[in-house]
């Protein structure tokens, strides 16, 4: 029951393909969990990396702008 569950928050989906017995249901469950929280990391980095192009864009003009991002 665990292994629909996770499946289920992970939004992974069932598949065609789908573990057999308890190993293989855990070592899916570790897969997404990897995977979601790698996911995540990468989001957090990429929204953090425009949260400072934004801070350094706010007190420049449009031509000083472009010059730093270039």
């Amino acid at each position: 029951m665990t292994y629909y569950a996770i499946t289920t928050l992970t939004t992974v989906g069932f598949g065609d393909l789908y573990p057999v017995n308890s190993k293989e249901r855990l070592t899916a469950c570790f897969m997404m969990f990897f995977g979601y929280i790698s996911f995540s990391l990468m989001q957090g980095q990429l929204f953090d990396m425009f949260d400072k192009m934004t801070a350094l864009s706010k007190n420049l003009s449009d031509n000083e702008g472009l010059d730093k991002f270039i």
